[in-house]
């Protein structure tokens, strides 16, 4: 399988990597896939992993649905039978292969795309960026960073979720942005850094910016995101009485409107 379309958004969460996720998953070919944790949870066992079981197709089926039922509005589905049917399709089986398909099986909005471009967009892999680019050589980065007051802020505003710290936020800023930089001094091709407020003021300059650095043709779809979100994950958490958090509709009812 060639990773040659399979890419990441990275950088410290609430610095606008959700945002461009859902701007990327309007795009007709492109598929951005929310915050699974498939990466940090199976590298260190499955790493030098040649060949897998049907016990090991059973157990990333297991994981999928605690997925689901924690992010139980995002949109997406998971396809085991198309989990299988790439891994058929693919010549040599590893890790790596095993990652890509397990992505690939993801299906938002209920289509099933000619999908192009993987986007895996996890903050959590911007502390796992060298065991990335070891086990998917050919990937690229795009790096969104924030103005370190503003990601604060956007912490606090979750308070029922987690108990914001000044200091700790800030460390945590400091050290995730940090490890990217210093990473981009041997991989600086790799890497495109892209400022959240940027990406808010001028939207299409920056997605037509980001087309040409992976290489994917620019579609105004991206600019309209909204109304994919209104009609899929917005509904969708609506619909759910019987699992609505008040927070994720908050969220989506956000992502759902034009930039502003």
């Amino acid at each position: 399988m060639n990773e040659s379309g399979f890419n990441f958004i990275v950088g410290i969460g609430r610095s606008g990597t959700t945002l461009l996720m859902s701007m990327l998953n309007a795009h007709p070919t492109i598929q951005a896939t929310p915050e699974v944790n498939f990466f940090v949870f199976f590298y260190n066992s499955w790493k030098n992993k040649k060949t897998f079981s049907e016990k090991d197709f059973e157990t990333v089926d297991a994981y999928v649905q605690l997925f689901k039922r924690r992010k139980h509005a995002s949109g997406f589905d998971w396809s085991l039978d198309l989990f299988k049917e790439h891994i058929k399709g693919s010549e040599n089986i590893n890790f790596a292969t095993i990652y890509q398909c397990f992505y690939r099986a993801f299906i938002y909005a209920g289509t099933i795309k000619n999908i192009t471009h993987n986007f895996d967009k996890n903050p959590i892999n911007t502390l796992f960026l060298n065991e990335i680019i070891e086990q998917l050589p050919n990937s690229k980065f795009v790096f969104l960073v924030r103005d370190p007051r503003a990601n604060y802020l956007s912490r606090k505003e979750k308070v029922n979720f987690r108990k914001s710290n000044l200091y700790a936020d800030s460390h945590r800023w400091a050290m995730y942005n940090q490890s990217i930089f210093l990473l981009m001094e041997k991989h600086k091709d790799k890497f495109y850094v892209l400022k959240y407020e940027d990406l808010v003021s001028d939207p299409a300059f920056y997605l037509s910016e980001l087309s040409r650095f992976f290489e994917f043709n620019n579609d105004d779809a991206m600019l309209n995101f909204h109304k994919l979100v209104k009609e899929n994950s917005l509904k969708k958490v609506i619909d759910d009485s019987s699992n609505v958090h008040e927070k994720a509709k908050e969220k989506y009812e956000k992502l759902s409107r034009p930039i502003n």
